[in-house]
């Protein structure tokens, strides 16, 4: 199943290649890749998470490429490699028969997110990345302004940019931020000297 996904992939890029050079059409670029990163976890083989996750990326950009970078057994969770393959085989029914514009990158061995990010990055084609792993899904309820957003990477201002999963900075984490809030683009964002794995705009 996971070749088949790849060689569509393919197939579809040698034909948008085709009709843009018989027609001199040029389409309307995406700008935002999602990478979700995956490894094995208790819950599975159960898609529930993943699922809820690949929901509220598709609610914010419903027309994005998402690749799904599937991490390797490291030796201590090795006890988990059954449930793992079983949820990988799930996904990747999800994947061909469910969704649309889903990639999924399969790592036999272990690199973490440090070594499978690099990978997927060779298949990217948008100017920005979302990145979000597998088990921390974007707020669906709020609205993002993602061309503000996009817009302010691309110029520099802002590294990254990290959503938050509160609505406000929680006081035991002032002390991590820097200044207070600018708007930039019409949009309000703040400096932090800390970072963590939330999902991130880069």
């Amino acid at each position: 199943m996971n070749w088949w996904l790849h060689q569509k992939r393919g197939l579809a890029r040698t034909l948008a290649g085709q009709i843009r050079e018989l027609s001199g059409i040029e389409p309307i670029p995406q700008q935002v890749t999602a990478l979700v990163s995956a490894s094995p976890m208790r819950s599975h083989p159960s898609t529930e998470i993943i699922e809820r996750t690949i929901a509220t990326v598709r609610g914010h950009l419903p027309d994005v490429e998402i690749l799904i970078m599937l991490d390797g057994v490291r030796p201590e969770m090795e006890y988990l490699r059954a449930d793992y393959e079983e949820f990988q085989r799930r996904l990747l029914w999800l994947v061909n028969y469910q969704w649309s514009n889903v990639l999924v990158l399969r790592n036999e061995e272990f690199l973490h997110q440090s070594g499978m990010t690099p990978k997927a990055l060779e298949l990217v084609e948008t100017p920005t990345i979302l990145f979000v792993e597998h088990d921390t899904p974007l707020t669906p309820d709020f609205p993002i302004e993602w061309g503000p957003l996009i817009e302010n990477v691309l110029a520099g201002d802002a590294n990254l940019i990290r959503f938050h999963h509160e609505a406000h900075v929680l006081p035991d984490h002032e002390h991590l931020m820097i200044g207070d809030v600018e708007t930039v683009r019409g949009v309000k964002m703040r400096r932090t000297m800390q970072y963590s794995q939330r999902p991130h705009l880069a």
